[in-house]
């Protein structure tokens, strides 16, 4: 169905027509966090259920042993399986569905179907894009008019329309028309359009002053707009601002950033982005999960040496001591979770943050020695000087306060292997 004709050049030569436009942006981020959370607390109680129904099968298996020898029955007895039609199994159907997948189930249904025309320049567009300069001249031109002097059909599906007229004014210097700020849900839905029609320069000046409006406060607490802060960064090559959302994320997140169906640079992203982003070996997102997995790891890593030296003695003044001070930091360790973690697990749940507060606020137990007898009767007790507390703090001192973000030139140079690749 064809929608109302926007005009930003009535001479243009191209009619770009966007097809379900406003379609759902970044959606669900809160909800696929509380969908791991919950998947992982079920299979937290999987676990424990199987183990208490092996414990019970145990003692069926010993009955029924005992009853066999007792009265000489040959024939086999098959164990009783509680688990195999109670909770446990009603439980595992749900983790199984419950699992951090591909397949995580949306609830936000689709855009309008209607159609948005608009009528553009191919000079200014090839001139600001070397997407468009690809779609409209030479062998892989996109829209061919069927007869001279009439119009080149260009289209475009699901884009935010605001965001596609904005941008479309920009390049055609159509300034008195583009708003002097947006919000970051709509500097967000622009900087798709960029990255993905690779307008950077053209673009350079109003989102510089739109970033520059809008981005104090940056968001302390992991969510959805922390992620399009690292998205909008990334594009708009800001390199220190995308240097302290990046560390924001790392501090704060728990597990790996959903991609929102958002052109972050990723291996595979939504079905708009994926082909031209296959480029990028190491994404952004994978980079951030690994550095608060490794910043994790060392402090578990420097915990369980401590666990070490104190089971062996060779910290503690005395048996006593180490013994009291190793039972301190387990009982802990384990309250934390982090008890049992092992160097390489996904740490799935942990913030970098709460994992290191955690272990500064390690509490050490305090307890007198015993008090010695001489001629002039026992001494006064005096507390024991050996603190939990210092020794933790030698083992993970500054871990969390070296932790930066990342570098932009690290992943800014993959605009030019985009740039190989849509030339290909």
């Amino acid at each position: 169905m064809e929608g109302k004709l926007y005009e930003l050049d009535p001479k243009g030569d191209v009619i770009l027509t966007l097809r379900n436009p406003n379609a759902p942006f970044a959606a669900g981020i809160e909800d696929e966090l509380q969908y791991r959370r919950d998947a992982q607390v079920t299979a937290e109680v999987i676990h424990l259920l199987k183990g208490i129904g092996a414990k019970k099968e145990n003692k069926k298996q010993k009955k029924q042993k005992k009853r066999a020898n007792i009265y000489a029955v040959t024939t086999p007895i098959e164990p009783l399986n509680e688990a195999a039609n109670g909770p446990v199994a009603e439980l595992e159907v749900l983790a199984e569905n419950a699992s951090y997948s591909t397949s995580f189930p949306r609830t936000v249904q689709g855009g309008s179907q209607l159609e948005l025309r608009i009528r553009l320049s191919s000079k200014h567009l090839s001139l600001a894009s070397p997407v468009f300069e690809k779609m409209l001249g030479g062998p892989w031109r996109e829209g061919t008019a069927t007869v001279p002097g009439s119009d080149h059909p260009v289209g475009a599906e699901d884009w935010d329309v605001d965001a596609l007229l904005i941008l479309m004014r920009i390049i055609h210097g159509r300034t008195r028309e583009v708003p002097r700020s947006v919000s970051l849900e709509l500097l967000a839905k622009i900087a798709v359009l960029v990255d993905y029609y690779e307008c950077y320069e053209v673009t350079e000046l109003v989102t510089e002053r739109w970033i520059e409006k809008l981005k104090w406060p940056l968001p302390q607490e992991f969510g959805r707009d922390l992620v399009l802060w690292c998205l909008v960064s990334w594009v708009f090559c800001e390199a220190d601002l995308f240097q302290t959302v990046t560390k924001t994320t790392i501090m704060k997140c728990e597990g790996p950033l959903p991609t929102l169906g958002l052109p972050i640079p990723n291996i595979i992203v939504g079905k708009q982005f994926h082909e031209r982003l296959i480029f990028s070996l190491i994404t952004m997102l994978e980079a951030i999960d690994r550095k608060r997995r490794e910043s994790i790891d060392q402090i578990i890593a420097g915990l369980h040496d401590l666990l070490v030296d104190l089971r062996d003695n060779r910290l503690g003044c005395s048996f006593e001591c180490s013994s009291i001070l190793l039972g301190a930091l387990t009982k802990q360790m384990n309250s934390n979770g982090i008890l049992g973690l092992k160097a390489g697990s996904s740490l799935l749940g942990f913030s970098l943050e709460v994992t290191s507060k955690a272990t500064r606020e390690t509490q050490s137990p305090r307890w007198c020695s015993i008090p010695q007898v001489n001629l002039f009767g026992p001494s006064s007790r005096v507390e024991h000087s050996c603190n939990l507390q210092s020794l933790v703090q030698s083992k993970v001192q500054g871990l969390d306060h070296v932790v930066i973000g990342l570098q932009w030139s690290d992943f800014g140079k993959n605009r030019d292997l985009r740039r190989m690749h849509f030339s290909l």
